[in-house]
C-alpha cells in the first residue's frame, strides 16, 4: 500500500512539475479568478451524466486558470483506470490543485499547493456502466495532500468494479473547475 501510495504522489508531483513548465511558457502572467459561487450542477442519484468539454491529456486555459485532465490504465486493478483533474492559476502556476482517483481501494487523492490549504475542492460522481449516477460527493483540502476513501452509499465502503468514478478539481466554491474526467473501479 505505502509503495503504490509513493508511486502516486511521485506521478502527480511529475505532471505537477510538466503542467507548471507549460503553464510558465504559453499563459500570459495577468488572470483574475472568477468569484461567482459555484452552483449545485452535480446531477442527482438516478440521472444520467452526460459531460461535455471533456478533454484528455490536453491542456485548457481562460483568464485567470489552466487546467489539465489525464486517465491510463492501473497497474495494480484488473480493468481499472486512475483518473486525474488538474487545475492551477495563470499568474502563479506553482499554485497546482489536483484530485486523483486511484481504482485500487477506491482511493480520492486531493493535493492543495495553494498556500492556504481550504482551496481545492473535488466534486466526485459514481455512475453505473450506463453512467446513471449511483453516488456523488463533493471533497474539500485540509492540508497539502489529503486523502479520502470514496466508500458508496450502501456504506460498504466498495465501489463495485466496472463502475466509473469521475472527478473534476475546483477552486473552492467557484465555477473554475477543470474538466471532468472518468476513472473505472
Amino acid at each position: 500500500m505505502d509503495t503504490t501510495r509513493k508511486k502516486i504522489r511521485q506521478v502527480i508531483t511529475a505532471l505537477a512539475g510538466a503542467l507548471t513548465l507549460l503553464a510558465v511558457a504559453v499563459v500570459p502572467a495577468s488572470a483574475q479568478v472568477d468569484e461567482t459561487p459555484h452552483p449545485d450542477d452535480l446531477p442527482e442519484v438516478g440521472e444520467v451524466f452526460t459531460p461535455d468539454g471533456i478533454t484528455i491529456a490536453a491542456k485548457v486555459c481562460n483568464e485567470s486558470t489552466c487546467s489539465s485532465t489525464l486517465r491510463g490504465p492501473a497497474t495494480n486493478d484488473a480493468g481499472g483506470y486512475w483518473a486525474s483533474s488538474q487545475l492551477w492559476l495563470v499568474d502563479a502556476p506553482e499554485r497546482l490543485i489536483s484530485a486523483m482517483v486511484a481504482p485500487r481501494g477506491e482511493w480520492l487523492y486531493l493535493t492543495d499547493r495553494t498556500g492556504d490549504y481550504h482551496i481545492a475542492r473535488a466534486d466526485v460522481l459514481v455512475t453505473d456502466t450506463s453512467d446513471r449516477v449511483l453516488d456523488r460527493d463533493t471533497f474539500y483540502a485540509d492540508a497539502v495532500d489529503d486523502k479520502f476513501n470514496l466508500g458508496t452509499p450502501d456504506g460498504s465502503g466498495d465501489i463495485a468494479e466496472g463502475h466509473n468514478v469521475w472527478i473534476r478539481v475546483c477552486l473552492d466554491d467557484t465555477q473554475n473547475c477543470a474538466g471532468w474526467v472518468r476513472g473505472v473501479a
